[in-house]
């Protein structure tokens, strides 16, 4: 048999090392049991069990500090900000100008005055809202009507943000897939919006300010920049972001962090961007968070990554990990470790790791209180690492028939204690190991 270049998660590493390798890095954890796979786009956070996100078809999901429950659907279009203004009282703004407003109890449609894509909503209290979107769109909320502004802008308005409602600055640049022309920042004083910036060339996606010195945008490419007080002038700053920057969550002027595309987050000091691994390569498309509390951000197929400060998570991957428990090689988790990121690099990997990472948490319980279940994986580790170090090196390899029975027994042994919404990714992976159908997909062959 011919050995195929591996594209996909391998087999043993799907139903050994991805099954349990834990989903926190640096404090980011990857929530499971997220109630749909649809592209969230919109996150929003008022406490620690207060939290909001929106996306594709319609889909709104809310977490009580325990469990993300979907929000029965009340409109089919695609929903991108949110927001919340009180404890009970939050907005999403849509497509076609549309603009929702939640009561805490219901959802409902109100009347914006416009049929253009709305793509951000923010503001400091009920009667003091503003809502962006395409062709320089800006409208006002002052509790009553919504009213169209002149934003000094035609191109499409990204994101808002202000220390207050006569301190607000909103970004964006021209619409379109290209990413051409220039980027924008617009500042309104309390009376009219005026432009600042104007020959940023990528297009900006997310400002913040602390209503102080400290103003700083990000956008396409891994652009941000930076307000230099002094000279009163916009300055690209030197960042190791890969890929574009769709939005910020700020803690304090020298506590920020940002989320974008191939599942980037970077966090700012004060002094310095530090791009850190948190485990995805899925696009994030937004970040919010409470001052001292959780972050979230909040990305494609219903990826959901949550932050917990110093002292409440944990950092290189090892929280509720089972390895940590069962094996006593450094070696060993050093080389599991350096497998999964490795898979984790892949739009492929990701699939079938997200997959998994949805209930992490349930298998890395069942696995830690169950002593044979502890040895199965130690054997399994300890007979595989050959298999383990050639699949990292190569991409390929090869594994016995036994091997391959001995990890689907334990699969089996495990799917026994499971819920059943982890038996069916066991089962699937089950499936293919005893078919031969993944072995073939992952590049593995068996002698």
């Amino acid at each position: 048999m011919q050995k195929k270049k591996t594209r996909a998660a391998s087999v043993i590493a799907a139903a050994v090392i991805l099954l349990f390798s834990t989903a926190a890095f640096g404090g980011w954890s990857i929530m499971p049991d997220v109630p749909t796979l649809d592209k969230l786009r919109g996150v929003a956070a008022y406490s620690d069990n207060r939290i909001l996100a929106v996306g594709d078809n319609g889909a709104v999901v809310m977490y009580d500090g325990t469990t993300w429950e979907s929000v029965e659907q009340f409109t089919d279009k695609r929903l991108y900000g949110a927001f919340w203004i009180s404890e009970n009282l939050a907005y999403i703004s849509a497509d076609k100008g549309r603009i929702f407003k939640y009561d805490g109890s219901e959802w409902t449609e109100l009347d914006s005055g416009t049929d253009k894509r709305l793509r951000t909503v923010w503001g400091t209290a009920a009667d003091n809202i503003f809502a962006g979107g395409d062709s320089g769109t800006m409208l006002h909320f002052d509790g009553t009507t919504w009213s169209v502004m002149e934003s000094a802008t035609d191109d499409t308005i990204q994101g808002i943000y202000g220390a207050s409602g006569s301190d607000v600055y909103a970004v964006g640049g021209p619409s379109g897939g290209d990413g051409t022309g220039n980027g924008f920042i617009v500042h309104y004083d309390g009376t009219a919006w005026s432009g600042e910036l104007t020959n940023v060339t990528p297009r900006l996606k997310a400002v913040w300010t602390d209503g102080a010195d400290t103003r700083i945008a990000v956008g396409d490419d891994g652009t941000v920049v930076e307000y230099d007080a002094v000279s009163e002038t916009w300055n690209l700053v030197t960042n190791p972001a890969i890929d574009t920057i769709m939005s910020m969550w700020a803690i304090s002027s020298d506590s920020i962090f940002a989320a974008g595309f191939s599942g980037q987050i970077l966090e700012y000091d004060g002094i310095a961007w530090e791009l850190l691994d948190v485990g995805v390569s899925v696009d994030l498309h937004d970040i919010d968070g409470v001052a001292g509390g959780k972050g979230f951000a909040v990305g494609d197929k219903g990826t959901i990554l949550m932050y917990e400060p110093e002292g409440g998570g944990n950092d290189n991957g090892t929280a509720d990990c089972p390895f940590e428990a069962a094996l006593e090689n450094e070696n060993d988790l050093t080389l599991l470790r350096s497998l999964r990121d490795s898979r984790l690099s892949n739009s492929n990997g990701f699939d079938m790791v997200g997959l998994f990472y949805r209930h992490a948490r349930e298998m890395a319980k069942i696995v830690s209180a169950n002593p044979e279940l502890k040895s199965g994986l130690q054997g399994l580790v300890k007979n595989q690492r050959g298999l383990f170090t050639e699949l990292l090196a190569t991409g390929q390899a090869t594994v016995s028939r036994s091997a391959v029975d001995a990890a689907a027994a334990f699969l089996s042994e495990l799917k026994t204690q499971a819920g059943p919404g982890l038996k069916m990714p066991l089962t699937f992976v089950e499936v293919g190991l005893k078919s031969g159908w993944l072995l073939k997909q992952a590049g593995i062959q068996v002698k």
